[in-house]
């Protein structure tokens, strides 16, 4: 199994609700991220992940820690969404729970393993985790984005306007990227040079 791991969030809803009512997440949205990976929402299959909904601490796939919580699941051609719910008899569960609903946690990262079904590759579902650090460095809550929106345009942001955010951040991406490549040819070509290759 090829795992693979992407780190997200780019909006949460009701996060500031009840201890143990759901806190919805993006959980992935398309594009090229840290990872490389130029994912399209629609290859998720969820059928899997749907009959055991975990939400781990980190991927933690070896079971040193057990399952903080679970998560209800739906794909758009924009987005993985994920309805978590922290499991309240857990104290590490709540205490993570707590972090998100306080403020000082922001993100959540989605394993799957790539799966080829009739010469298609399938990206399945494996697990939602909790994580401190996301793979989109522009990743932040809803909350705070449409905060700082309103300030900015003195109205909330329409759901054009979140994509439109979204697109901006996948081409910043690609352009450090890109930016990347080139100093890392730059640096491959001066190697030489002062090594006398």
């Amino acid at each position: 199994m090829r795992q693979k791991m992407r780190a997200v969030c780019v909006g949460t809803r009701a996060a500031n609700g009840q201890a143990g009512s759901p806190i919805r997440f993006t959980a992935a949205t398309p594009g090229i991220k840290r990872d490389g990976k130029d994912l399209n929402m629609m290859d998720f299959s969820l059928d899997s992940y749907r009959k055991n909904p975990v939400v781990l601490w980190a991927h933690n796939y070896m079971g040193s820690r057990l399952p903080i919580g679970r998560a209800r699941v739906e794909v758009s051609p924009e987005r993985l969404l994920a309805d978590v719910v922290f499991d309240q008899e857990d104290d590490f569960a709540r205490q993570v729970e707590n972090k998100y609903r306080g403020g000082f946690l922001h993100a959540v990262s989605v394993g799957w393993d790539e799966v080829r079904v009739d010469g298609r590759v399938r990206l399945d579902l494996l697990d939602i985790s909790a994580v401190a650090v996301p793979a989109d460095p522009d990743a932040t809550m809803e909350r705070f984005m449409a905060k700082s929106f309103e300030r900015r345009y003195g109205r909330k942001p329409t759901e054009r306007d979140r994509l439109k955010g979204i697109l901006a951040r996948v081409r910043r991406m690609q352009d450090a990227q890109a930016r990347d490549r080139v100093r890392g040819r730059v640096r491959k070509v001066l190697g030489e040079i002062l090594l006398g290759r």
